[in-house]
């Protein structure tokens, strides 16, 4: 029987930001934490914060309150 090959994903190489959600443990009387992580890969810049919720607002967070004031964009 044959099996399909693999695919491998090729680098993007137009990508210079990924921003990525991570489940990274539990606490108890909390519930789970998720690690925002943002990465700037042509400077090599990584910014992260921890939240409680994987809703979309803490996003919105992590790029107003540490990305774009990094850069000097707001």
């Amino acid at each position: 029987m044959m099996t399909k090959p693999v695919e491998r994903l090729k680098p993007l190489i137009w990508v210079i930001w990924v921003h990525r959600t991570f489940c990274v443990g539990n606490l108890k009387g909390v519930g789970r934490i998720y690690q925002q992580i943002f990465v700037d890969t042509y400077s090599k810049v990584v910014h992260c914060k921890l939240y409680i919720t994987k809703a979309l607002i803490t996003k919105a967070d992590l790029l107003n309150n540490r990305v774009l004031p990094f850069y000097g964009w707001c």
